[in-house]
């Protein structure tokens, strides 16, 4: 048998990357290979992580990110509209510009409620009664607006003092609504 000298040819030659833009990711510069004999590739996200990701995944587009489009998409996924209950039961509301709202812009939504029919926000001695219980049943015909001020003594004109103030600011608010 005669030897006959055969020039392998790879069948997968190295294609330069770098440069090259895949998604979210740009390459930047070749690592070493991976365990398996993978090509890598050290890519730049468009969020600012930087990542090593198989040439192969790039090109066939498996691989468009660091992993921060799956983290959107499950955040997105997550989002129920600014909705949710709290652990006692009561249900806040994603309301940014609400003077009642807190850092995170949410609100309790009879909070919410009871300030649209009144047409301003709850002062800091006011809150939100409902009538039946249920701390999720935030129709208006089921709330109730109490006031948490109480007289200092139990003098009568510290008590009329008090009653005095709350008809003054009832006064106060009719005028503002008018």
């Amino acid at each position: 048998m005669s030897s006959t000298n055969f020039i392998t040819r790879n069948p997968n030659p190295l294609i330069d990357l770098s440069e090259q833009t895949f998604g979210r990711l740009t390459v930047v510069t070749r690592t070493p290979n991976n365990n398996r004999g993978d090509v890598m590739w050290l890519c730049f996200c468009k969020c600012g992580n930087q990542k090593v990701i198989r040439g192969a995944c790039l090109r066939a587009g498996t691989t468009k990110s660091c992993g921060c489009i799956s983290r959107e998409l499950a955040s997105a996924r997550n989002w129920k509209g600014g909705r949710s209950k709290t652990g006692d039961g009561y249900i806040k509301i994603k309301k940014s510009n609400h003077l009642n709202a807190d850092k995170k812009g949410y609100i309790l939504e009879h909070t919410f409620v009871m300030s649209e029919h009144l047409g301003r926000p709850l002062e800091k001695n006011e809150n939100i009664h409902h009538k039946n219980g249920i701390r999720a049943d935030n129709r208006l015909e089921n709330l109730e607006l109490w006031s948490t001020s109480q007289p200092f003594g139990q003098r009568v004109e510290d008590k009329v003092a008090w009653a005095k103030e709350i008809l003054r600011q009832a006064v106060l608010d009719k005028y503002r609504n008018k």
